[in-house]
């Protein structure tokens, strides 16, 4: 489940961005979703396997979710500046981030992040590899 939350700004990494400003984005209201994204299994025009809504579920895969959704809508209100919105993400304050009040994404995604990015690596890439191809800083998905 999506939750709100301002946005906090965290110290940025030594490769020079600046983390987002917390008033240039907000998530949106799933209490606003169509009622037929819920009711029903949403299957892909592909053939991929059908998928169902659930509000309240709290997991490692609603967590990752959640910290996507936040880093998604401040990639989109600032034009794709990746440092900035990695570095101005809150970071969740337990090991579980599924029991937070509030979207987080892990310190150790945004530390892998940092890492990759003061290794030479492009935003983009060190975005894709630490958010996308291998999110294991996210506790629980190790777990399968």
């Amino acid at each position: 489940m999506l939750r709100f939350l301002p946005l906090l700004a965290v110290s940025a990494c030594e490769c020079g961005h600046t983390p987002a400003d917390p008033g240039d984005y907000a998530l949106p209201d799933l209490a606003d979703l169509p009622e037929d994204l819920t009711a029903e299994p949403l299957v892909s025009n592909d053939g991929g396997l059908p998928v169902r809504f659930e509000a309240g579920r709290a997991d490692a895969v609603t967590a990752w979710a959640d910290c996507a959704a936040i880093l998604t809508a401040c990639l989109e209100a600032r034009g794709g500046a990746f440092d900035a919105c990695v570095g101005g993400v809150p970071t969740c304050t337990t090991a579980e981030p599924w029991t937070e009040d509030s979207a987080c994404c892990p310190s150790a995604c945004v530390g892998g992040y940092q890492a990759a990015r003061d290794a030479g690596g492009s935003e983009f890439d060190a975005f894709i590899d630490t958010f996308a191809i291998a999110p294991d800083c996210m506790p629980g998905l190790e777990e399968g």
